[in-house]
């Protein structure tokens, strides 16, 4: 066994190559919302509670890993700030839609009234 170093937590009794290899960081997925509705579904599936249950009712968190508890938590925030992320620049792209639909129609009225006229 190799003796601790300045950067090992005091007591520390693993080597080295096993701290190291425990302490990697986790691997960084990208997800879109249809992803994160699908492992939802699944969690949902797997432990026969929804997302609401999961959250509030701590007699169903004590049936759920930790783990999949962490996953479970983090796919429902990460969903909620996608879809508030979509209706915001959905909303962003109405009001630029209707604001040059505004500007087009004034502009075709006159047009219209010295046809009419």
């Amino acid at each position: 066994m190799q003796s601790p170093t300045i950067d090992d937590p005091p007591g520390s009794r693993l080597p080295r190559s096993a701290r190291d290899k425990r302490s990697n960081p986790m691997p960084t997925t990208y997800l879109n919302l249809t992803d994160l509705d699908n492992r939802i579904r699944d969690l949902e599936n797997r432990y026969k509670v929804t997302s609401y249950e999961m959250l509030r009712d701590d007699s169903v968190r004590s049936r759920i890993s930790e783990d999949a508890l962490l996953r479970w938590e983090t796919y429902v925030r990460q969903r909620v700030y996608l879809r508030d992320l979509n209706d915001h620049r959905h909303s962003e792209y109405l009001s630029h839609i209707r604001s040059k639909g505004k500007t087009s129609k004034h502009e075709e009225q006159p047009d219209e009234l010295v046809l009419v006229a």
